[in-house]
């Protein structure tokens, strides 16, 4: 799995959590380094909640899987 397939997946899984979850979820936005205008050669999400903490994610592959280019 290529870090992009694993940052979209990582995004989805914790949208779908913020859906399960309901209004008092604890997660306000997620945005991917792209979205957030980080200046990195590295995928990755950042992470903000509701009581104003923010988490930055960097995801670095070391590895590709045998189906990925």
């Amino acid at each position: 799995m290529t870090t992009k397939r694993f940052e979209d997946w990582l995004a989805d899984a914790l949208d779908a959590h913020r859906a399960e979850a309901g209004p008092g979820d604890p997660i306000r936005r997620i945005d991917t380094y792209e979205e957030a205008g980080i200046l990195s050669h590295d995928r990755g999400l950042v992470v903000s909640f509701v009581d104003g903490g923010v988490i930055q994610v960097t995801l670095v592959c070391k590895q590709l899987g045998r189906d990925d280019k």
